[in-house]
């Protein structure tokens, strides 16, 4: 007999645009975060190196609108501080985690042979907060 075990789906966003469109072939973000809050388990969302800005105004807490809400646990993994950069455009806070569920944010490590020879300090990007479990952002 196998054993029940929830598998991590990962999703890819395709366009930087804050869009809900089903038929339209893309992943936004806003559904990037709504197909893994609807998915049981840990998720990984990679949001390629690009600038995602917060379009949709509007106060809710089911990702329709406004701030991105993530009830689920959430990695986001982006391209690296700077490069993947996620614009709230003072429309709202960025992110809503809510729930218990532990998430995340990671910048991706270059491959070793991308890596620059003498090793640089890399601020954290003030875009991309690390949030931890049940934290969301003031």
């Amino acid at each position: 007999m196998l054993e029940d075990r929830l598998v991590s789906a990962i999703f890819t966003v395709r366009t930087a645009l804050d869009v809900v469109d089903p038929n339209d072939g893309q992943l936004s973000l806003r559904e990037a975060i709504s197909a893994a809050d609807a998915n049981p388990g840990a998720d990984i969302l990679v949001v390629p190196a690009g600038t995602y800005r917060l379009a949709l105004a509007g106060a809710d807490d089911t990702n329709a609108a406004g701030d991105f809400d993530v009830t689920g646990s959430t990695l986001f993994q982006g391209a690296g501080a700077g490069n993947t950069v996620i614009d709230g455009q003072r429309l709202d806070r960025v992110f809503d985690v809510l729930g218990t569920a532990p998430s995340s944010i990671q910048r991706r490590r270059p491959a070793r042979r991308d890596r620059p020879r003498h090793r640089q300090r890399q601020a954290p990007h003030p875009h991309l907060p690390h949030l931890r479990h049940g934290q969301t952002e003031p």
